[in-house]
Formats: structure tokens, sequence, C-alpha cells
């Protein structure tokens, strides 16, 4: 049997690099594509408009800082929406898009479902909204993404400020620490793809922990495993508004075998 052509973009990245080391050992051919064209086993692609011919893509090639997307607006909403038309010209016979869980907000009190109302709070949200639109019409598959923790995550999430304080002395300071947010691991989120493109599953999922962790919490975890129990957590926000972003994986457990299997606990150990 011919093996099929899997197009990865955004391969060289923390979810991309991730996702391709499991679906290398599955029946698929992976070919990996990256902007850096300094990456040996890569396809270069400037733009991923011009990516190679496939069976099969899976698109994370949008940029994850969502500052910095905020800050572009409108002329990377639609830089990004011309490379999901050309992947969706392309001929692919399966396409599944990296989106967020963003989208949702964050003013919830429980965990939200694929059917719960998402919007475009922000240029981010709405550029997500967008091109997950163009997906789900053309018969693909979009997972929105909790926030994923693992070696390589940015520098700048709250997870890594939290274990750069570990080594110094005095409180550990947080931002703010009453935001409750769904973390899961970058292992399971590579597992959870990977199962969904072997099932070629269409429509939206939900892909994290599908439970809720304060930022409080989580910075009293990582002392309490690096042996600093004793350390104070200081928030330096002030604010009484509740922050909730946390979804429901009912729909891909029960659509799949797939389940996050990792603690959080865990991850930090070995990010430690």
């Amino acid at each position: 049997m011919v093996s099929k052509k899997l197009v990865v973009t955004g391969a060289s990245g923390f979810i991309g690099d991730a996702f391709c080391q499991v679906a290398n050992n599955s029946e698929l051919t992976v070919v990996p594509v990256s902007r850096k064209s300094n990456c040996p086993g890569f396809v270069f692609s400037k733009d991923y408009c011009d990516l190679p011919k496939g069976d099969i893509c899976v698109h994370f090639g949008e940029d994850p800082d969502r500052a910095r997307v905020n800050k572009r607006g409108q002329k990377y909403r639609l830089e990004s929406g011309k490379v999901i038309d050309s992947i969706l010209n392309n001929g692919f016979d399966y396409v599944l898009y990296a989106s967020s869980a963003a989208v949702y907000g964050d003013s919830g009190s429980s965990p939200y479902t694929e059917d719960d109302l998402a919007y475009g709070g922000d240029e981010y949200s709405a550029i997500k909204l967008q091109n997950e639109a163009k997906i789900l019409e053309a018969g693909g598959a979009v997972v929105r993404l909790t926030n994923i923790v693992g070696r390589g995550m940015a520098k700048n999430n709250v997870l890594s400020d939290i274990i750069k304080q570990l080594p110094e002395p005095g409180p550990l300071i947080v931002r703010n620490g009453r935001p409750i947010k769904d973390f899961i691991s970058l292992a399971d989120v590579a597992d959870a793809i990977t199962q969904l493109v072997m099932m070629k599953a269409v429509g939206l999922y939900n892909v994290g922990a599908g439970e809720g962790r304060s930022i409080n919490d989580l910075a009293r975890l990582c002392l309490e495993i690096d042996g600093q129990r004793q350390r104070k957590v200081i928030s330096i926000a002030k604010s009484s508004i509740d922050f909730y972003n946390v979804v429901d994986i009912r729909k891909i457990k029960d659509s799949s075998a797939w389940n996050p299997s990792t603690q959080l606990a865990d991850v930090i150990k070995s990010l430690l």
C-alpha cells in the first residue's frame, strides 16, 4: 500500500515538531515544512503559500504570539487568510487547522463545549475564527488548543516565568494569581492531533486537559515540586474580576481512543 503524504506547516515550531515526531511512527509519510531556511530535512516555504503536494495537511504555521498578532492587526488577518485559501486550493484530501481556546473568551464558569458561543474579542481570536470557518466549510477539522506546556514552550508564558524565578530568593511574583486556565502537556496534544488525523475526523474539537488550575495554584505546585513550600506567592494585580478558560473534552474522548495521560506535575518535574 502506498503511504499517504502528510504535509505539516510550522513543523520546526513547538507543537509542529512534537506532532511530527509522533506522526513519523504512523504509516504516513511526513513532509515537514518550515519558514526557517536553515532546517536540514525540512521543506522551506517563505509563507506557506507554495506547499508541496500531498494527501493531508496539518497547519500549525501561524504566529502563536497573541500580542504580536494583535499589534499587526488587519495585515496579519489578510496574510493568514491567504495561506488558508492556498492550503484549501492545493488539492489535499484532508486538512486540520490548529486554533485556540482563546476564542471562547474568559468569562465562563464551567468548561466550554464546542457548541458554546465563540467570539473575536481581539484580533487574534477574530483571525482564528475567520480561518476556522474556512476550514470547517471545506470539510476539514479544527482543534481548539488550551495552554500547552512542555520543553521548548515560549519563554514569555506564565509557567516559564514561574520556573525562571525558582532559583531566585524572595517571594515568587505572578502578574495575576486569580485566572483559572487549562494546562495540557505537549505530548498529549501531539497524540490527540495524530489520532484525529489518522481517523480523518472532521469538525471542531477541543483539546485540553479538561480541568482548570489557578495561576496561584500553579505557582504553589512549582514551589512544592522544587522543595520550596515555604516561599510566598505574590500577585501584582488586585483585580476582583475572575478569568476562566477551561475546555470540555468529552467530544474528542468519545470520538477516539485519546485521553490526556500526562500529569501537569510530571511535566513540571521534567522541565526542572
